[in-house]
């Protein structure tokens, strides 16, 4: 059974452990950062970049 539970975390604690998990198990992620259109993109590699999302075309796409 999973038990989830409510408490608070800082936010660049968590994007932090969050970036060091991917890098570690290879792992590509997107993180929302700041407002709706930032966020941080982690390749498979551990390598780090700060992307926009947009909308074109009914697609998203990050640049």
């Amino acid at each position: 059974m999973l038990s989830l539970y409510r408490y608070s975390y800082d936010n660049d604690n968590l994007i932090a452990k969050i970036l060091s998990v991917c890098a570690a198990n290879c792992i590509a992620c997107y993180i929302p950062n700041g407002n709706f259109d930032d966020w941080i993109y982690s390749g498979r590699d551990g390598s780090i970049s700060f992307v926009k999302h947009i909308d074109r075309d009914e697609r998203f796409e990050f640049v």
